[in-house]
């Protein structure tokens, strides 16, 4: 799983469990209102790349308006 996306997890309160399936080193157990949470910091997350590349234009003010993320 790519690092940024296991921050953001963690951020969200994810609660991260070992997992002895072949193959799979972690799993992470949430709730409701953190998967939630996990969803508004990646859309937070592509409105600020976005922003920082581009500046802000349509598609970050639709991304917000879509999801309803607030700054």
């Amino acid at each position: 799983m790519n690092e940024r996306i296991k921050e953001l997890a963690t951020q969200a309160g994810a609660n991260w469990i070992a997992s002895n399936r072949q193959g799979v080193d972690h799993n992470y157990i949430t709730t409701e209102s953190q998967m939630e949470k996990f969803a508004e910091l990646i859309i937070k997350e592509c409105i600020a790349v976005h922003v920082d590349d581009y500046g802000v234009d349509i598609i970050s003010n639709a991304l917000k308006k879509h999801f309803g993320v607030e700054e």
